[in-house]
């Protein structure tokens, strides 16, 4: 069935019906996929002595002998994944890729590097030649190196490539889909803003248009089905369904930007079929729209069994499989559905749902379960070897986390309604809405082209034609910049529970900073409240400037900007300010920042910039970006991944001379300083008393 998860379908289960990758990158070499489902044997080397692995699909295992192998597995027209493991059932090395009976699959670091990323979430749901040129984008990262010489320690030190304590690969696994989702790369960090362009442009979950009396309602991008309910006061109810679409995945969007692919019109890419409606009474039109949550979960199991080869058209007990699944994952009301719910650990829980599904005992003696395990011996450990994978993904917090979240849609609300009035042959907006400044967010200071301290915010609050207060999801708050050059974080925002809509601050270089707010209607594009207008205060340059960021979606983390002046004393969180002048504006401890540290005149010497990650709710690795002006010389972006407890060296600033000195372990990462294990030795900073 064409639906909302054919991007998450390869995910849960990318482990499970998976075989291995040919180590050769050529074009020419490559074995090309095969249109047909059937059983085969794969045989091959793996580059490690050891009596003690043995390698794995979904159809089975065999032991290395000699260093030799050869499996039962799926032969298709989807990348197979292939584990080498250990007694303890550890991972030690990795391959993926399509391959045939008539291959021999070689597994070492490279294909074990490949595979690792390859696997990951947003990339995972890729077939045919767009799985080669992923290869070829991977191989051209400027963290590849990193993370192959990462990898091959891990391979040496017989270490499971899956452990999440193990911060030097996660780094470099981080830094690297930095590289392809938009870290480092600029060429793909174009396409993030392009996608979200699209979804200020396009409200989710929907794309409205109108064109004389008649409305196109559109899922945009990979939204979930909604079933709807149409009321006018003569007409009475109608009903209408916007059904999900096939999705194209995170990769779509990164291919799109680096090689100037074109799949259309961003609408057509991120858009469905259109369901047309007609006004034909005059009068008030309400919709409202309620997401098909049981429809969600039983199209994402289904999905996930028929494009990993199980024959769900030809096997019924799949099909009561899979509602018995979805009706457990909705009824654990789990992630998945929730505004914030981050998407690897969405998948994780729902990967979960199926082990305990289909590992559980009374499961396995039912004739069903029999049957299930005669045709797919092997499921049962490649569904758990699936949710330790997602969980290992779920240690990294950044820009793909950030391509996932929009492209699923994952803040797809459970209610969508919306008025319309039909007269005179024209739509209107029905609603009337107000605005009211935030006085405390107004008229703050602030130094060019930095972020204002508090985001500036209003109050919104609407009517409907009877005096009553309404919501409507397709009213949202436009931030524009009306002078000063400077820039917002979002131009086109919703409002939170509270009914407060809100966004980030930067300002120009020069000239009066002005920010104008207004109301308008998705819909019918009309601004339907008052105006507000926001003013800042452009203070005068400081003589240095150093600015922390932390990526938006690495979840109530707080890293601290640390920098020290030429006489050795330290500004930070517990040190805000210094006799040298120096003076750190704020510490944000849920993040995302941004973090200042300024000196309005620097006396003269060396200044030692770090960076430190304090504390977070999950630990996992995210990714940041360091800003520095001195004399009004910018350097930077300084850009890069950071692990729990760990101390980043950025660099030495020299004043007034205003140059730098990066201290690094090449030209493309920045050296990491893990905290010594020694306590005597070990450099730690004061607790923090949250609230």
């Amino acid at each position: 069935m064409k639906s909302f998860f054919k991007i998450i379908q390869v995910l849960i289960f990318v482990f499970i019906l998976t075989g291995c990758y040919t180590n050769v990158i050529e074009d020419s070499s490559i074995v090309q996929p095969t249109e047909e489902i059937k059983n085969g044997t794969v045989k091959g080397t793996v580059n490690i002595d050891g009596t003690d692995l043995s390698v794995q699909t979904v159809m089975g295992k065999s032991r290395l002998d000699g260093g030799n192998f050869e499996v039962p597995s799926i032969i298709c027209d989807i990348p197979q994944l292939l584990f080498v493991d250990d007694n303890n059932d550890n991972t030690i090395l990795m391959a993926r890729g399509f391959y045939s009976s008539n291959d021999y699959i070689n597994i070492d670091v490279q294909s074990t590097v490949l595979a690792l990323v390859t696997s990951h979430p947003l990339l995972s749901p890729i077939t045919g030649d767009d799985f080669y040129k992923l290869i070829t984008l991977i191989t051209n990262a400027e963290h590849y190196q990193d993370l192959y010489n990462e990898v091959a320690m891990s391979i040496e030190n017989r270490q499971d490539i899956f452990d999440t304590n193990n911060m030097s690969l996660l780094l470099a696994l981080s830094n690297l889909m930095e590289d392809i989702c938009g870290g480092n790369n600029t060429m793909t960090r174009s396409v993030i803003s392009n996608w979200e362009l699209l979804n200020i442009n396009n409200p989710y979950p929907f794309l409205v248009e109108i064109k004389n009396n008649i409305m196109s309602i559109t899922n945009t991008a990979l939204s979930p089905k909604y079933d709807g309910t149409i009321y006018h006061s003569i007409i009475g109810i109608q009903k209408m369904v916007i059904p999900t679409r096939d999705g194209y995945g995170g990769w779509e969007l990164i291919k799109q930007a680096t090689y100037g692919w074109s799949s259309g019109a961003w609408g057509d890419l991120g858009n469905g079929e259109p369901v047309e409606f007609k006004f034909t009474d005059e009068g008030e039109y309400k919709f409202l729209f309620m997401r098909n949550d049981l429809d969600f979960y039983w199209n994402l199991f289904k999905d996930l069994f028929d494009e990993f080869g199980f024959p769900v058209f030809q096997d019924k007990l799949l099909d009561s499989f899979i509602y018995d699944i979805s009706e457990k994952a909705q009824m654990d009301g789990l992630l998945a559905l929730q505004p914030g719910a981050d998407p690897v650990d969405m998948l994780k829980e729902l990967a979960d749902v199926a082990v305990d599904y289909f590992t559980d005992d009374v499961f396995k003696i039912t004739s069903e379960g029999k049957a299930f395990y005669e045709k797919y011996p092997n499921a049962g450990s490649r569904l758990e070897k699936a949710a330790k994978g997602l969980n290992y993904y779920s240690r990294i917090k950044g820009a793909s986390n950030a391509l996932l979240r929009v492209g699923w849609k994952i803040k797809a609300p459970e209610k969508v309604d919306f008025c319309l009035c039909y007269y005179n042959g024209e739509v209107s907006s029905c609603t009337e809405t107000s605005l009211v400044k935030v006085e405390r967010t107004d008229e703050q200071r602030g130094f060019a082209n930095q972020k204002l301290l508090l985001p500036i915010q209003v109050l919104v609050s609407s009517k409907a034609d009877d005096g009553t207060f309404v919501e409507s999801n397709y009213q949202k708050v436009k931030f524009e910049v009306l002078s000063g050059g400077g820039s917002v974080s979002e131009r086109i925002t919703d409002t939170n529970e509270t009914n407060f809509a809100e966004t980030s601050w930067t300002l120009g270089d020069e000239g009066e900073q002005k920010v104008r707010a207004i109301v308008i209607d998705m819909i019918t594009g009309q601004e339907v409240s008052n105006e507000v207008i926001f003013t800042a205060i452009l203070e005068k340059d400081a003589d240095l400037t150093v600015r922390l960021d932390w990526h938006k979606l690495s979840g109530n983390t707080d890293i601290d900007l640390h920098v020290t002046d030429p006489y050795g004393e330290e500004i930070a969180y517990y040190n805000m300010s210094s006799v040298s002048g120096g003076w750190l504006d704020r510490d944000d401890v849920v993040g995302p920042g941004p973090e200042h540290i300024h000196w309005a005149k620097a006396p003269s010497g060396v200044y030692l910039v770090q960076v430190h990650y304090y504390g977070s709710e999950s630990g996992a690795v995210t990714s940041f970006e360091v800003n520095i002006n001195a004399n009004g010389k910018s350097f930077g972006p300084y850009r890069g991944s950071i692990g729990y407890d760990q101390l980043i060296t950025i660099g030495a600033i020299t004043m007034p001379e205003a140059t730098i000195t990066q201290i690094r372990s090449s030209d493309s990462a920045p050296i990491f300083i893990e905290k010594m294990k020694m306590e005597e030795n070990k450099k730690s900073y004061p607790k923090k008393n949250k609230k």
